[in-house]
């Protein structure tokens, strides 16, 4: 998905399959259910949501999200940019391994929801500019 603009869609991404994202590529929302998105350059989402991965292919990567109640308990890795746009919201409850920087715009919310097996944690990112609310989750 090189450029695309598909504000609307949902792509759906199932077991072992994968997609590549490029610079300036815009999605509604991707459920990835088992498979593997690869992110180059800047990538909008509305939402992810699903049990898959993200490998962030480069420092200049950047998965930007803008839309509100994603759920996304798959694996997020790699040295790029995780970013939520003013008044987005996402959960993240997988074991994320984010060395870039996470950016959670004003009125934006980002939830590193804790399950059953304890296995959601914080990105270790290089940095963390938070101008909306960052939650950390433990059910214990």
């Amino acid at each position: 998905l090189i450029g695309v603009q598909a504000n609307q869609a949902t792509v759906q991404i199932e077991n072992a399959a994968s997609v590549d994202t490029g610079n300036g590529s815009t999605v509604g929302s991707i459920l990835d259910n088992g498979g593997i998105i690869s992110v180059a350059g800047n990538t909008t989402l509305g939402t992810l949501n699903g049990t898959g991965s993200v490998s962030l292919t480069g420092q200049n990567s950047e998965l930007e999200i803008d839309g509100k109640g994603g759920v996304f308990s798959g694996a997020i890795e790699g040295s790029g940019v995780v970013k939520l746009d003013d008044g987005a919201s996402e959960t993240l409850g997988g074991n994320n391994a984010v060395t870039g920087e996470i950016d959670i715009g004003k009125e934006a919310s980002l939830t590193i929801a804790d399950g059953s097996t304890h296995s959601a944690t914080l990105p270790s990112a290089n940095t963390i500019q938070d101008d909306g609310s960052l939650t950390v989750e433990n059910k214990e």
